[in-house]
């Protein structure tokens, strides 16, 4: 990246400050904690005080007690004990504030991500011809291997990895104000993907925040470290820590960083996506408006933020039989379980790069309609606008008795808004594949048949009974494919070519040839003029993708 380059990349420019971005996070947080201290009873002010530093020590030693990570835990456990006899020695003089700095401070510089120029071009160059061979579960050997294998053989990712949806008004709007870029998660492959395809968009880098543990791994570590990735630890719940980190996310903003961020947290563990749920995590996507609040306050140039909701769908997804496992482990469903596991040795997983990249399985990345931080939908032009096309004016919504600033309970609601219309883009825009299809159709012919309606009675019956012929399934089906085209027809969910079709034959294909990708035992099993599955738990996990629709509702 040239130095002419470099000044026009927000990102860059943001950690070239690194040191200061520190510090005004820093700042920040612990004002606004003296200020929630002061809203208090004045004689109540040092009691939350201590119950905020009290509460990261019960909850750190907690995590200490459970990590698995030696070296960073002998690190954290020096610091939190500094801290711990800091608070012993206290007396009712003593000033917490300078204890509260230093744990806002530690979890200000843990959090912090780092952007080198060169090692984003080097990212650039190696990303198109095999974006697989950073998979955290392979050998250097293995990961080599696979390398060579991909490019020797040119393979080219732009034929793997479709990109729909709007894509010029995007590029369009990142040029008026700072994208957000919301998606659907799946897999630990989604944030790598996500960075290729903005790349690939003709967009700068992101601001994005990832999963700590995935910087444990050398290789995948060394690049998030080096691409702007800041760090979030899920297992850090109090308060200090999720302030620091909100206000860490709003100054990037602030800064003009185009960033993403996974609003349901996690990926899916059952398979359905996040508006089956029916509701986000209100942290991170809270600080688009405070980041707005603040841009009008500043009276900047371009103030806009437009979130951008983003539908990933994969045919299969890597780890779909451990986060299959994790989800009926917590609904109590494993003890039903059959002992079927697929291997996850390096081999078995560089069979599957190899295969994937080869064959004709793809991932699909739609980007949806993009919204204002309240929730209204964005024209062409970058205006927003109403059901009616009246233009808005956006600083009114932030604006009370002359004044512009936060206001608690109006922004929850305003929040609560644009949680909802995230998810109804999700939900009208979410690309069904021939693999989500066949799965849903399947596993509902053998709910009804078998288990009664209940997944937990089918789980009990072995694989070798679940059988039955295309023309059974192939009656069941086409009237759900029916309902399912005039949903489509009517805008309320997008279809890959094969499902817009009436050849059921073709789907059905499809969606077996796909989903033999990589599993060992097949979700799917097509055997002349028969339909099995080898693996129920995959069956289901695939079939949660068309949860949400009441499709088979329909058909009863």
């Amino acid at each position: 990246m040239t130095e002419r380059e470099n000044s026009q990349n927000p990102l860059a420019r943001f950690y070239e400050n690194r040191d200061e971005v520190i510090e005004d996070v820093v700042q920040r947080t612990l004002l606004e904690t003296l200020s929630r201290s002061s809203e208090v009873a004045a004689s109540s002010a040092r009691t939350f005080q201590e119950k905020l530093i009290a509460e990261s020590l019960e909850q750190e030693f907690r995590r200490l007690d459970l990590s698995k990570d030696a070296l960073r835990g002998v690190v954290d456990q020096s610091f939190w004990q500094g801290i711990a006899s800091a608070f012993r020695e206290r007396d009712s003089e003593t000033d917490l504030r300078p204890i509260l700095e230093r744990i806002i401070r530690y979890h200000a510089e843990e959090i912090a991500g780092h952007f080198d120029p060169k090692v984003y071009k080097m990212a650039t160059l190696i990303l198109p011809n095999g974006f697989n061979w950073m998979f955290r579960t392979l050998d250097w050997k293995t990961l080599w291997a696979v390398f060579r294998t991909l490019m020797n053989e040119k393979i080219d990712l732009r034929r793997k990895v479709h990109l729909t949806g709007d894509i010029q008004l995007i590029k369009n709007l990142s040029k008026k104000g700072t994208i957000v870029l919301v998606p659907t998660h799946f897999s630990n492959l989604d944030s790598v993907l996500l960075g290729w395809a903005l790349f690939e968009m003709g967009l700068p880098p992101f601001c994005f925040g990832a999963g700590l543990n995935l910087f444990s791994n050398p290789l995948l570590g060394y690049f998030m470290n080096h691409l702007g990735a800041y760090k979030i630890d899920r297992r850090k719940k109090h308060s200090l820590y999720r302030w620091t980190l909100m206000n860490y996310s709003s100054v990037a903003l602030e800064n003009d960083c185009h960033s993403l961020f996974f609003p349901g947290g996690g990926r899916s563990r059952s398979g359905a996506p996040e508006f089956v749920e029916g509701n986000l995590k209100p942290g991170l996507l809270s600080t688009v408006l405070r980041a707005y609040i603040r841009n009008i306050q500043k009276k900047k140039t371009n103030p806009n933020l437009y979130i951008v909701p983003c539908v990933i769908s994969y045919h299969v997804v890597l780890e779909a039989t451990s986060l299959i496992e994790e989800h009926l482990k917590r609904t109590g469903a494993n003890r039903f379980m059959i002992d079927n596991d697929e291997s996850f040795a390096p081999k078995t997983i560089a069979k599957f790069i190899y295969n994937f990249m080869r064959g004709s399985s793809s991932v699909n990345l739609h980007f949806c309609r993009p919204l204002d931080p309240f929730g209204n939908l964005v024209s062409e032009d970058g205006l927003s606008r109403n059901q009616a096309g009246r233009i808005l004016n956006l600083p009114d919504y932030i604006t009370t008795d002359g004044e512009i600033g936060s206001k608690p309970q109006r922004d929850r609601e305003y929040g609560l808004n644009l949680n909802q219309k995230i998810l109804d883009r999700y939900k009208q825009e979410n690309v069904v594949l021939s693999s989500h299809f066949i799965a849903y159709v399947f596993f509902e012919y053998l709910l009804q048949r078998f288990g009664e309606g209940d997944p937990l009675r089918l789980f009990k019956h072995q694989t070798e009974q679940c059988k039955l012929t295309t023309d059974e399934l192939r009656t069941y089906a086409v009237p759900i494919l029916k309902k399912l085209q005039i949903l489509h027809e009517g805008g309320g969910v997008l279809l890959e070519p094969v499902l817009r079709s009436n050849d059921f034959d073709q789907v059905l294909e499809s969606a077996g040839r796909n989903l033999a990708v990589f599993h060992t035992a097949r979700p799917i099993l097509v055997e002349g003029q028969n339909v099995g599955t080898e693996d129920l738990r995959l069956l289901y996990y695939y079939h949660n993708r068309l949860e949400g629709y009441g499709l088979a509702k329909q058909t009863n």
